[in-house]
């Protein structure tokens, strides 16, 4: 109140004048340090979003051999290179960027708030705290709406970045589940069960040939596109023929004895369901390698991986947005391989290719 000139730039100003520059290179170093743990939360975001299936595949490096958290994700921080920079030439200067971190700052919080909320209102009847917790909770997030409210005027200065960010998140998010989803219907249209899929062998014979075949499929149990268009184009069946389903549990980490799950389906036929955390990468030779010790009965070594890569066709306008459908099949063309994300050994990966109409 003594120095209404102090309200420009209260923080430095409250600091004696012998201190200045330290604080200065305090203030810097902090900065640093928050942008890293920024773009470290950006990555580890990103990965548990992939693992739960919200988000095309892309390659994750694992940066460190002893902490499982410590990732990299190259398309995401190129993606924040080239968003810093267009920041930095639209707004000027960070007394410009005031609105938009405001509003960034405010719903952050709104959003924790409610997730707490929802959280602990779900917990109430397993934990008696619950209940407490969340009426300490709920005031709190009243406080955040109250905030936001007050807020609301930078959305024109500013405030309207953020906003639109995450509504670009969300509807690329949404665009993807909701693709994942057509196209699982369709394709699952062609999957068949194991019965149906021995039956049909009975009535076409093939030849069962050595050696041990991976397919992944979807669903577990189920016998994908691939394996029926290569017992019907080639004739061939191999003498150990695996259907691998990977499942993405809402968990961060699965216990070793849960991780598995071998069965025997058909003389030739077998099923392996493996169970990951979201915060965990599914490595299928070594997981594999596991099956063997469950009772899968043979080794992997020389195993023979089947993948299908489909191409997606623009056709029905039902189902989705004709602009989501491009949004979806432009990011399935672009989705890190298959092989790759599963670690699996590229010399032994067969493709088998088709067309799947959303």
């Amino acid at each position: 109140l003594a120095q209404p000139a102090a309200a420009t730039d209260p923080f430095y100003y409250l600091a004696p004048q012998g201190v200045l520059l330290p604080l200065v290179l305090l203030a810097t170093a902090a900065t640093i340090i928050a942008s890293q743990a920024v773009i470290s939360g950006v990555f580890s975001m990103t990965q548990q979003a992939l693992q739960l299936g919200f988000l095309p595949r892309m390659k994750v490096m694992q940066t460190s051999d002893e902490a499982i958290g410590q990732i990299y994700v190259p398309a995401v921080n190129t993606f924040l290179g080239l968003a810093t920079i267009g920041l930095v030439f639209s707004f000027r200067s960070s007394d410009a960027l005031a609105g938009a971190y405001g509003i960034a700052v405010v719903c952050t919080m709104l959003i924790t708030s409610v997730l707490i909320d929802v959280l602990l209102a779900h917990r109430r009847k397993l934990d008696r705290t619950a209940g407490v917790m969340l009426a300490i909770s709920l005031p709190l997030g009243l406080m955040d709406i109250a905030f936001l409210l007050s807020n609301v005027e930078k959305i024109p200065q500013g405030g309207w970045f953020p906003l639109l960010c995450g509504l670009v998140v969300f509807v690329t998010m949404r665009s993807w589940i909701r693709g994942r989803k057509v196209v699982a219907e369709q394709s699952g249209r062609h999957e068949r069960s194991a019965k149906h899929f021995l039956d049909d062998l009975e009535r076409v014979p093939v030849t069962i040939v050595p050696g041990t075949a991976v397919f992944m499929t979807s669903r577990s149990g189920a016998v994908p596109a691939t394996l029926t268009r290569n017992a019907r184009s080639n004739g061939v069946l191999h003498e150990h023929t695996v259907l691998l389903s990977i499942v993405t549990e809402r968990i961060p980490r699965v216990a070793r004895g849960g991780r598995l799950k071998v069965a025997r389906l058909a003389r030739h036929l077998w099923s392996v369901e493996i169970h990951i955390g979201f915060v965990e990468r599914a490595d299928v030779p070594r997981l594999l390698k596991e099956a063997e010790r469950l009772g899968l009965g043979f080794r992997t070594d020389d195993a023979t991986y089947f993948l299908g890569r489909d191409d997606i066709v623009l056709s029905s306008p039902r189902g989705m947005a004709q602009w989501r459908k491009r949004l979806f099949a432009f990011m399935a063309r672009n989705a890190e391989f298959a092989g790759t994300h599963y670690s699996l050994p590229p010399e032994r990966i067969i493709e088998l290719g088709g067309q799947v109409e959303i």
